[in-house]
This record gives structure tokens, sequence and C-alpha cells, in this order.
């Protein structure tokens, strides 16, 4: 008796560490063979520090809810081709849902076009510019209303 009721605790403890693992390891979920990206952004947190576990230029659809600043703006147009054209081989970023995502005003440049560097302004809506050139990208689905 002692052997099976040691052997039912170490199961046990065993599993806990499991559901815990799968609860707290990813912030994102990745399907279709690391080609679909899902994830909420929490405000100040940085997309591309987040996802530094995954092959992140091979994803070609993301589904994004939460807060977007300048740099997560500035690495989204980087995914989609946005600014180096003779990477645009590397890039697979085509399709950009972001319809449950706000945009956050701050000091980050996101751009910089004729020499300005553009940055997220405090009025609600698309930031200027915000995926001119972006060749990769071909669908993106936008917020209905603006706020944040």
């Amino acid at each position: 008796m002692g052997i099976r009721f040691f052997a039912i605790v170490l199961t046990m403890i065993l599993l806990q560490s499991c559901v815990k693992n799968l609860v707290d390891e990813d912030d994102f979920i990745l399907q279709h063979g690391g080609k679909e990206l899902q994830m909420h952004i929490p405000k100040g947190t940085s997309l591309k520090d987040a996802t530094t576990s995954l092959d992140i230029y091979a994803v070609e659809k993301m589904v994004l809810s939460g807060y977007i600043g300048g740099h997560n703006l500035a690495f989204l147009r980087n995914l989609a081709g946005g600014d180096n054209c003779d990477f645009l081989f590397e890039r697979n970023l085509g399709v950009l849902d972001i319809k449950n995502c706000h945009f956050v005003s701050g000091e980050e440049v996101y751009y910089c076009r004729d020499g300005v560097d553009l940055k997220i302004q405090a009025f609600p809506g698309i930031p200027a510019y915000a995926f001119e050139n972006c060749y990769v990208l071909n669908t993106i689905t936008l917020p209905d209303s603006f706020g944040g």
C-alpha cells in the first residue's frame, strides 16, 4: 500500500505541474503549423519580446487583441514588409486582424516617412501611414470603433 500511495501522490504532483505549465507557459495560441498566431497584447507589452520563442517570420496570419503602441506597430510593419523591400521574401504576414485592438499614443516611432518620425497620436483612429508599403499584407481587419 505504501508504494501505491506514493505513486498516486507523485502522479498528482506531476499532473498539477503539467497543468500549471499549460496555463502559464504561453500567452498566445499558435496554429496551422506555426502559420497562424492568436494573441492578446496587454498594455505596455512588447509584441516582439513576447514572441521571441516563435519563428515569427513564418507567421502568415495574426489575430490580435489588446493594445498596439508605436513599437508594436513598427514590429507589425516589419513582419508585413513595410520598411524593407529587399527582404520581402522573408516576410509572410499577409492577414492581420486587429479588430479587437486599440492604438495607444506615445513617443515610440512606428514609421519614418519623408524624414519625419511618425508616432501614434492621442486622437482615435488609425495612425497616419500605419500600413503604407506593407507589400506582403493583403488583408487587414480594423476595429469598428476607436478609443482606448
